[in-house]
Order: C-alpha cells, then structure tokens, then sequence
C-alpha cells in the first residue's frame, strides 16, 4: 500500500527567499491542508493501464480527499493519526523535502514515520528519466490536468494563519481545496505512469541503487546542516567581485565583449573552431 500526500501551508514567510528549512521551522508557517489517497500499486497500476485519462482522473479523484488540519492546530494529534492504522504502508510526495520537513504540533513528519516506510518522490523520479521537475508540467504529460495558480496566492503566501482562516468563509475556500486535491490525484497519476512506461523505474523502486545512496547522503547532509564563517563568507564575496570587475575588463578590451555575453562568446569560438556550439 502507498499513501500520497501534498500539503498546502500558510505563511508570512517567504519559501522562495528562505529555502525549504528555514520556511518550515518559522513560528509562522503552518500546515493547512493535507490532501490524501491511499492505493494498492498492483490494484491502481490495473486500473490505469486499460483506461482513458479522463476515467483513470476520475478514479483517483473518488480515492482521494483533503483533510482540513488547521482545525487540529494545538491538539496532541501528529500527522501520522491521519494515515491508515495496522498496517505498513509507504510515502509518495512530489517534491518531498516539504512534506517530511513540515511541522505539526511540534512534530517534524520525517521523524515519526514508521522507520520501514520507504518514501517515493516523483520529482526524483522524473529527473533521472530527463523529464520535467515540475508537477503542473508532468499532469499534462500524463493526462491530469488542473488547475488555478492564484488560489495558492489568496490563500497561503505572506498570509498569518488567522488571514487563512478568515478566508475560509469565502465562496473560493472549496475551489482552493479542491486545488489541493489535484495536486495529490496528479502526483499519483505521474507515479503510476513513470512505472508503467519505464520499467526500470518500477524494477527500481525497493532496490538501493547509487541514487538510493546519494539521496540519503544528501539529506543526512542537509539536515546537520554545514558551519559557515560568515565573516570569511563576507570577505570572499568581495574578492570575488574584484577580481570579476577586473577580468571582465581584461576581456572586454581583449575579445570586445564581458564574459557574461553568452551569444557572442558562442559567435567568437565559431568562427574560430571546427567544433560548433
């Protein structure tokens, strides 16, 4: 069994300016929303085989459903109450550094999953296959399409909580739910269509291949986090900058134009190379 989940969050932080970390651990973000779907791999990978993707959209659509849990701020609840109990289950997300770093009542979701919970991302999935990073770019390749962006704005960025929830009593508040739904059902339908289309993605998928390894090196990594001399940070920003003014000068009076002129760096090894760029 696999469980997708998406969360929606509100902020008067910036996620694009503070990364993913910072933005998670503010005393100003909070989890909202969290849309859910909980399906059998062997059960859905049937279904979507033999089906048009308006019917496979409509499956997933009945199998899925959104959790207000901005209700359960300041209980004892954990996001784990909210999955399926008794049995093991595994983790799918799109991009999942947000839903395992998120916080709720005080609890990080990576540090309570059960520990045999192996956790799929198709973000992760698509890069190795050279395919888009982006989820609104992936539902339309594989057939799901949604959705209005500026709900995301009206109801999560640069907002306090108590803005959220005064939201909540407009006309838009369903549409914005179901925005979250989506992007659950698309996550799934992309999940369900990369191990479909390319089997050694679904051959992949509980094996530690060097991806395996390098992604776990990579998270121990960002969750210690690296010590950084910020003075000495300060001072080399400034040499570099010297010492770019100064190259940038040497070039411009040696070629006629600044390395950061990228059309014309490609003109000049042109007409100068066998080799073309």
């Amino acid at each position: 069994m696999v469980i997708a989940i998406d969360f929606e969050t509100v902020s008067t932080k910036s996620l694009k300016d503070s990364g993913t970390y910072s933005y998670l651990s503010s005393p100003n973000t909070f989890i909202t929303l969290m849309s859910i779907c909980e399906f059998d791999i062997s059960e859905a990978l049937g279904f979507i085989k033999d089906k048009s993707y308006d019917v496979v959209e409509e499956y997933l659509f009945c199998k899925t459903e959104v959790l207000e849990l901005y209700r359960d701020l300041g209980t004892d609840r954990i996001l784990t109450d909210y999955f399926p109990q008794g049995y093991r289950y595994d983790l799918l997300a799109h991009n999942r550094d947000l839903e395992l770093h998120a916080i709720f009542n005080g609890q990080r979701l990576k540090d309570i999953l059960p520990k045999d919970t192996k956790v799929f991302d198709t973000m992760l999935m698509a890069r190795r296959l050279a395919l888009p990073n982006s989820l609104d770019t992936l539902s339309g390749l594989f057939g799901v399409h949604k959705k209005d962006t500026r709900l995301l704005n009206k109801f999560s960025i640069g907002l306090t909580l108590q803005e959220f929830l005064d939201k909540t009593n407009t006309p838009e508040y369903e549409k914005f739910k179901e925005y979250c739904k989506y992007d659950t059902i698309s996550t799934v339908n992309i999940f369900l269509n990369l191990i479909w289309k390319y089997p050694r993605v679904q051959s992949s998928l509980y094996s530690d291949d060097i991806e395996s390894m390098i992604l776990e090196a990579s998270d121990r990594v960002n969750d210690r986090g690296i010590p950084i001399d910020v003075d000495e940070v300060a001072k080399a920003k400034s040499l570099l900058k010297d010492l770019q003014e100064k190259n940038s000068k040497i070039c411009q009076a040696r070629f006629g134009f600044a390395p950061t002129q990228v059309l014309k760096i490609k003109e000049y090894i042109n007409e100068r190379s066998p080799i073309k760029i």
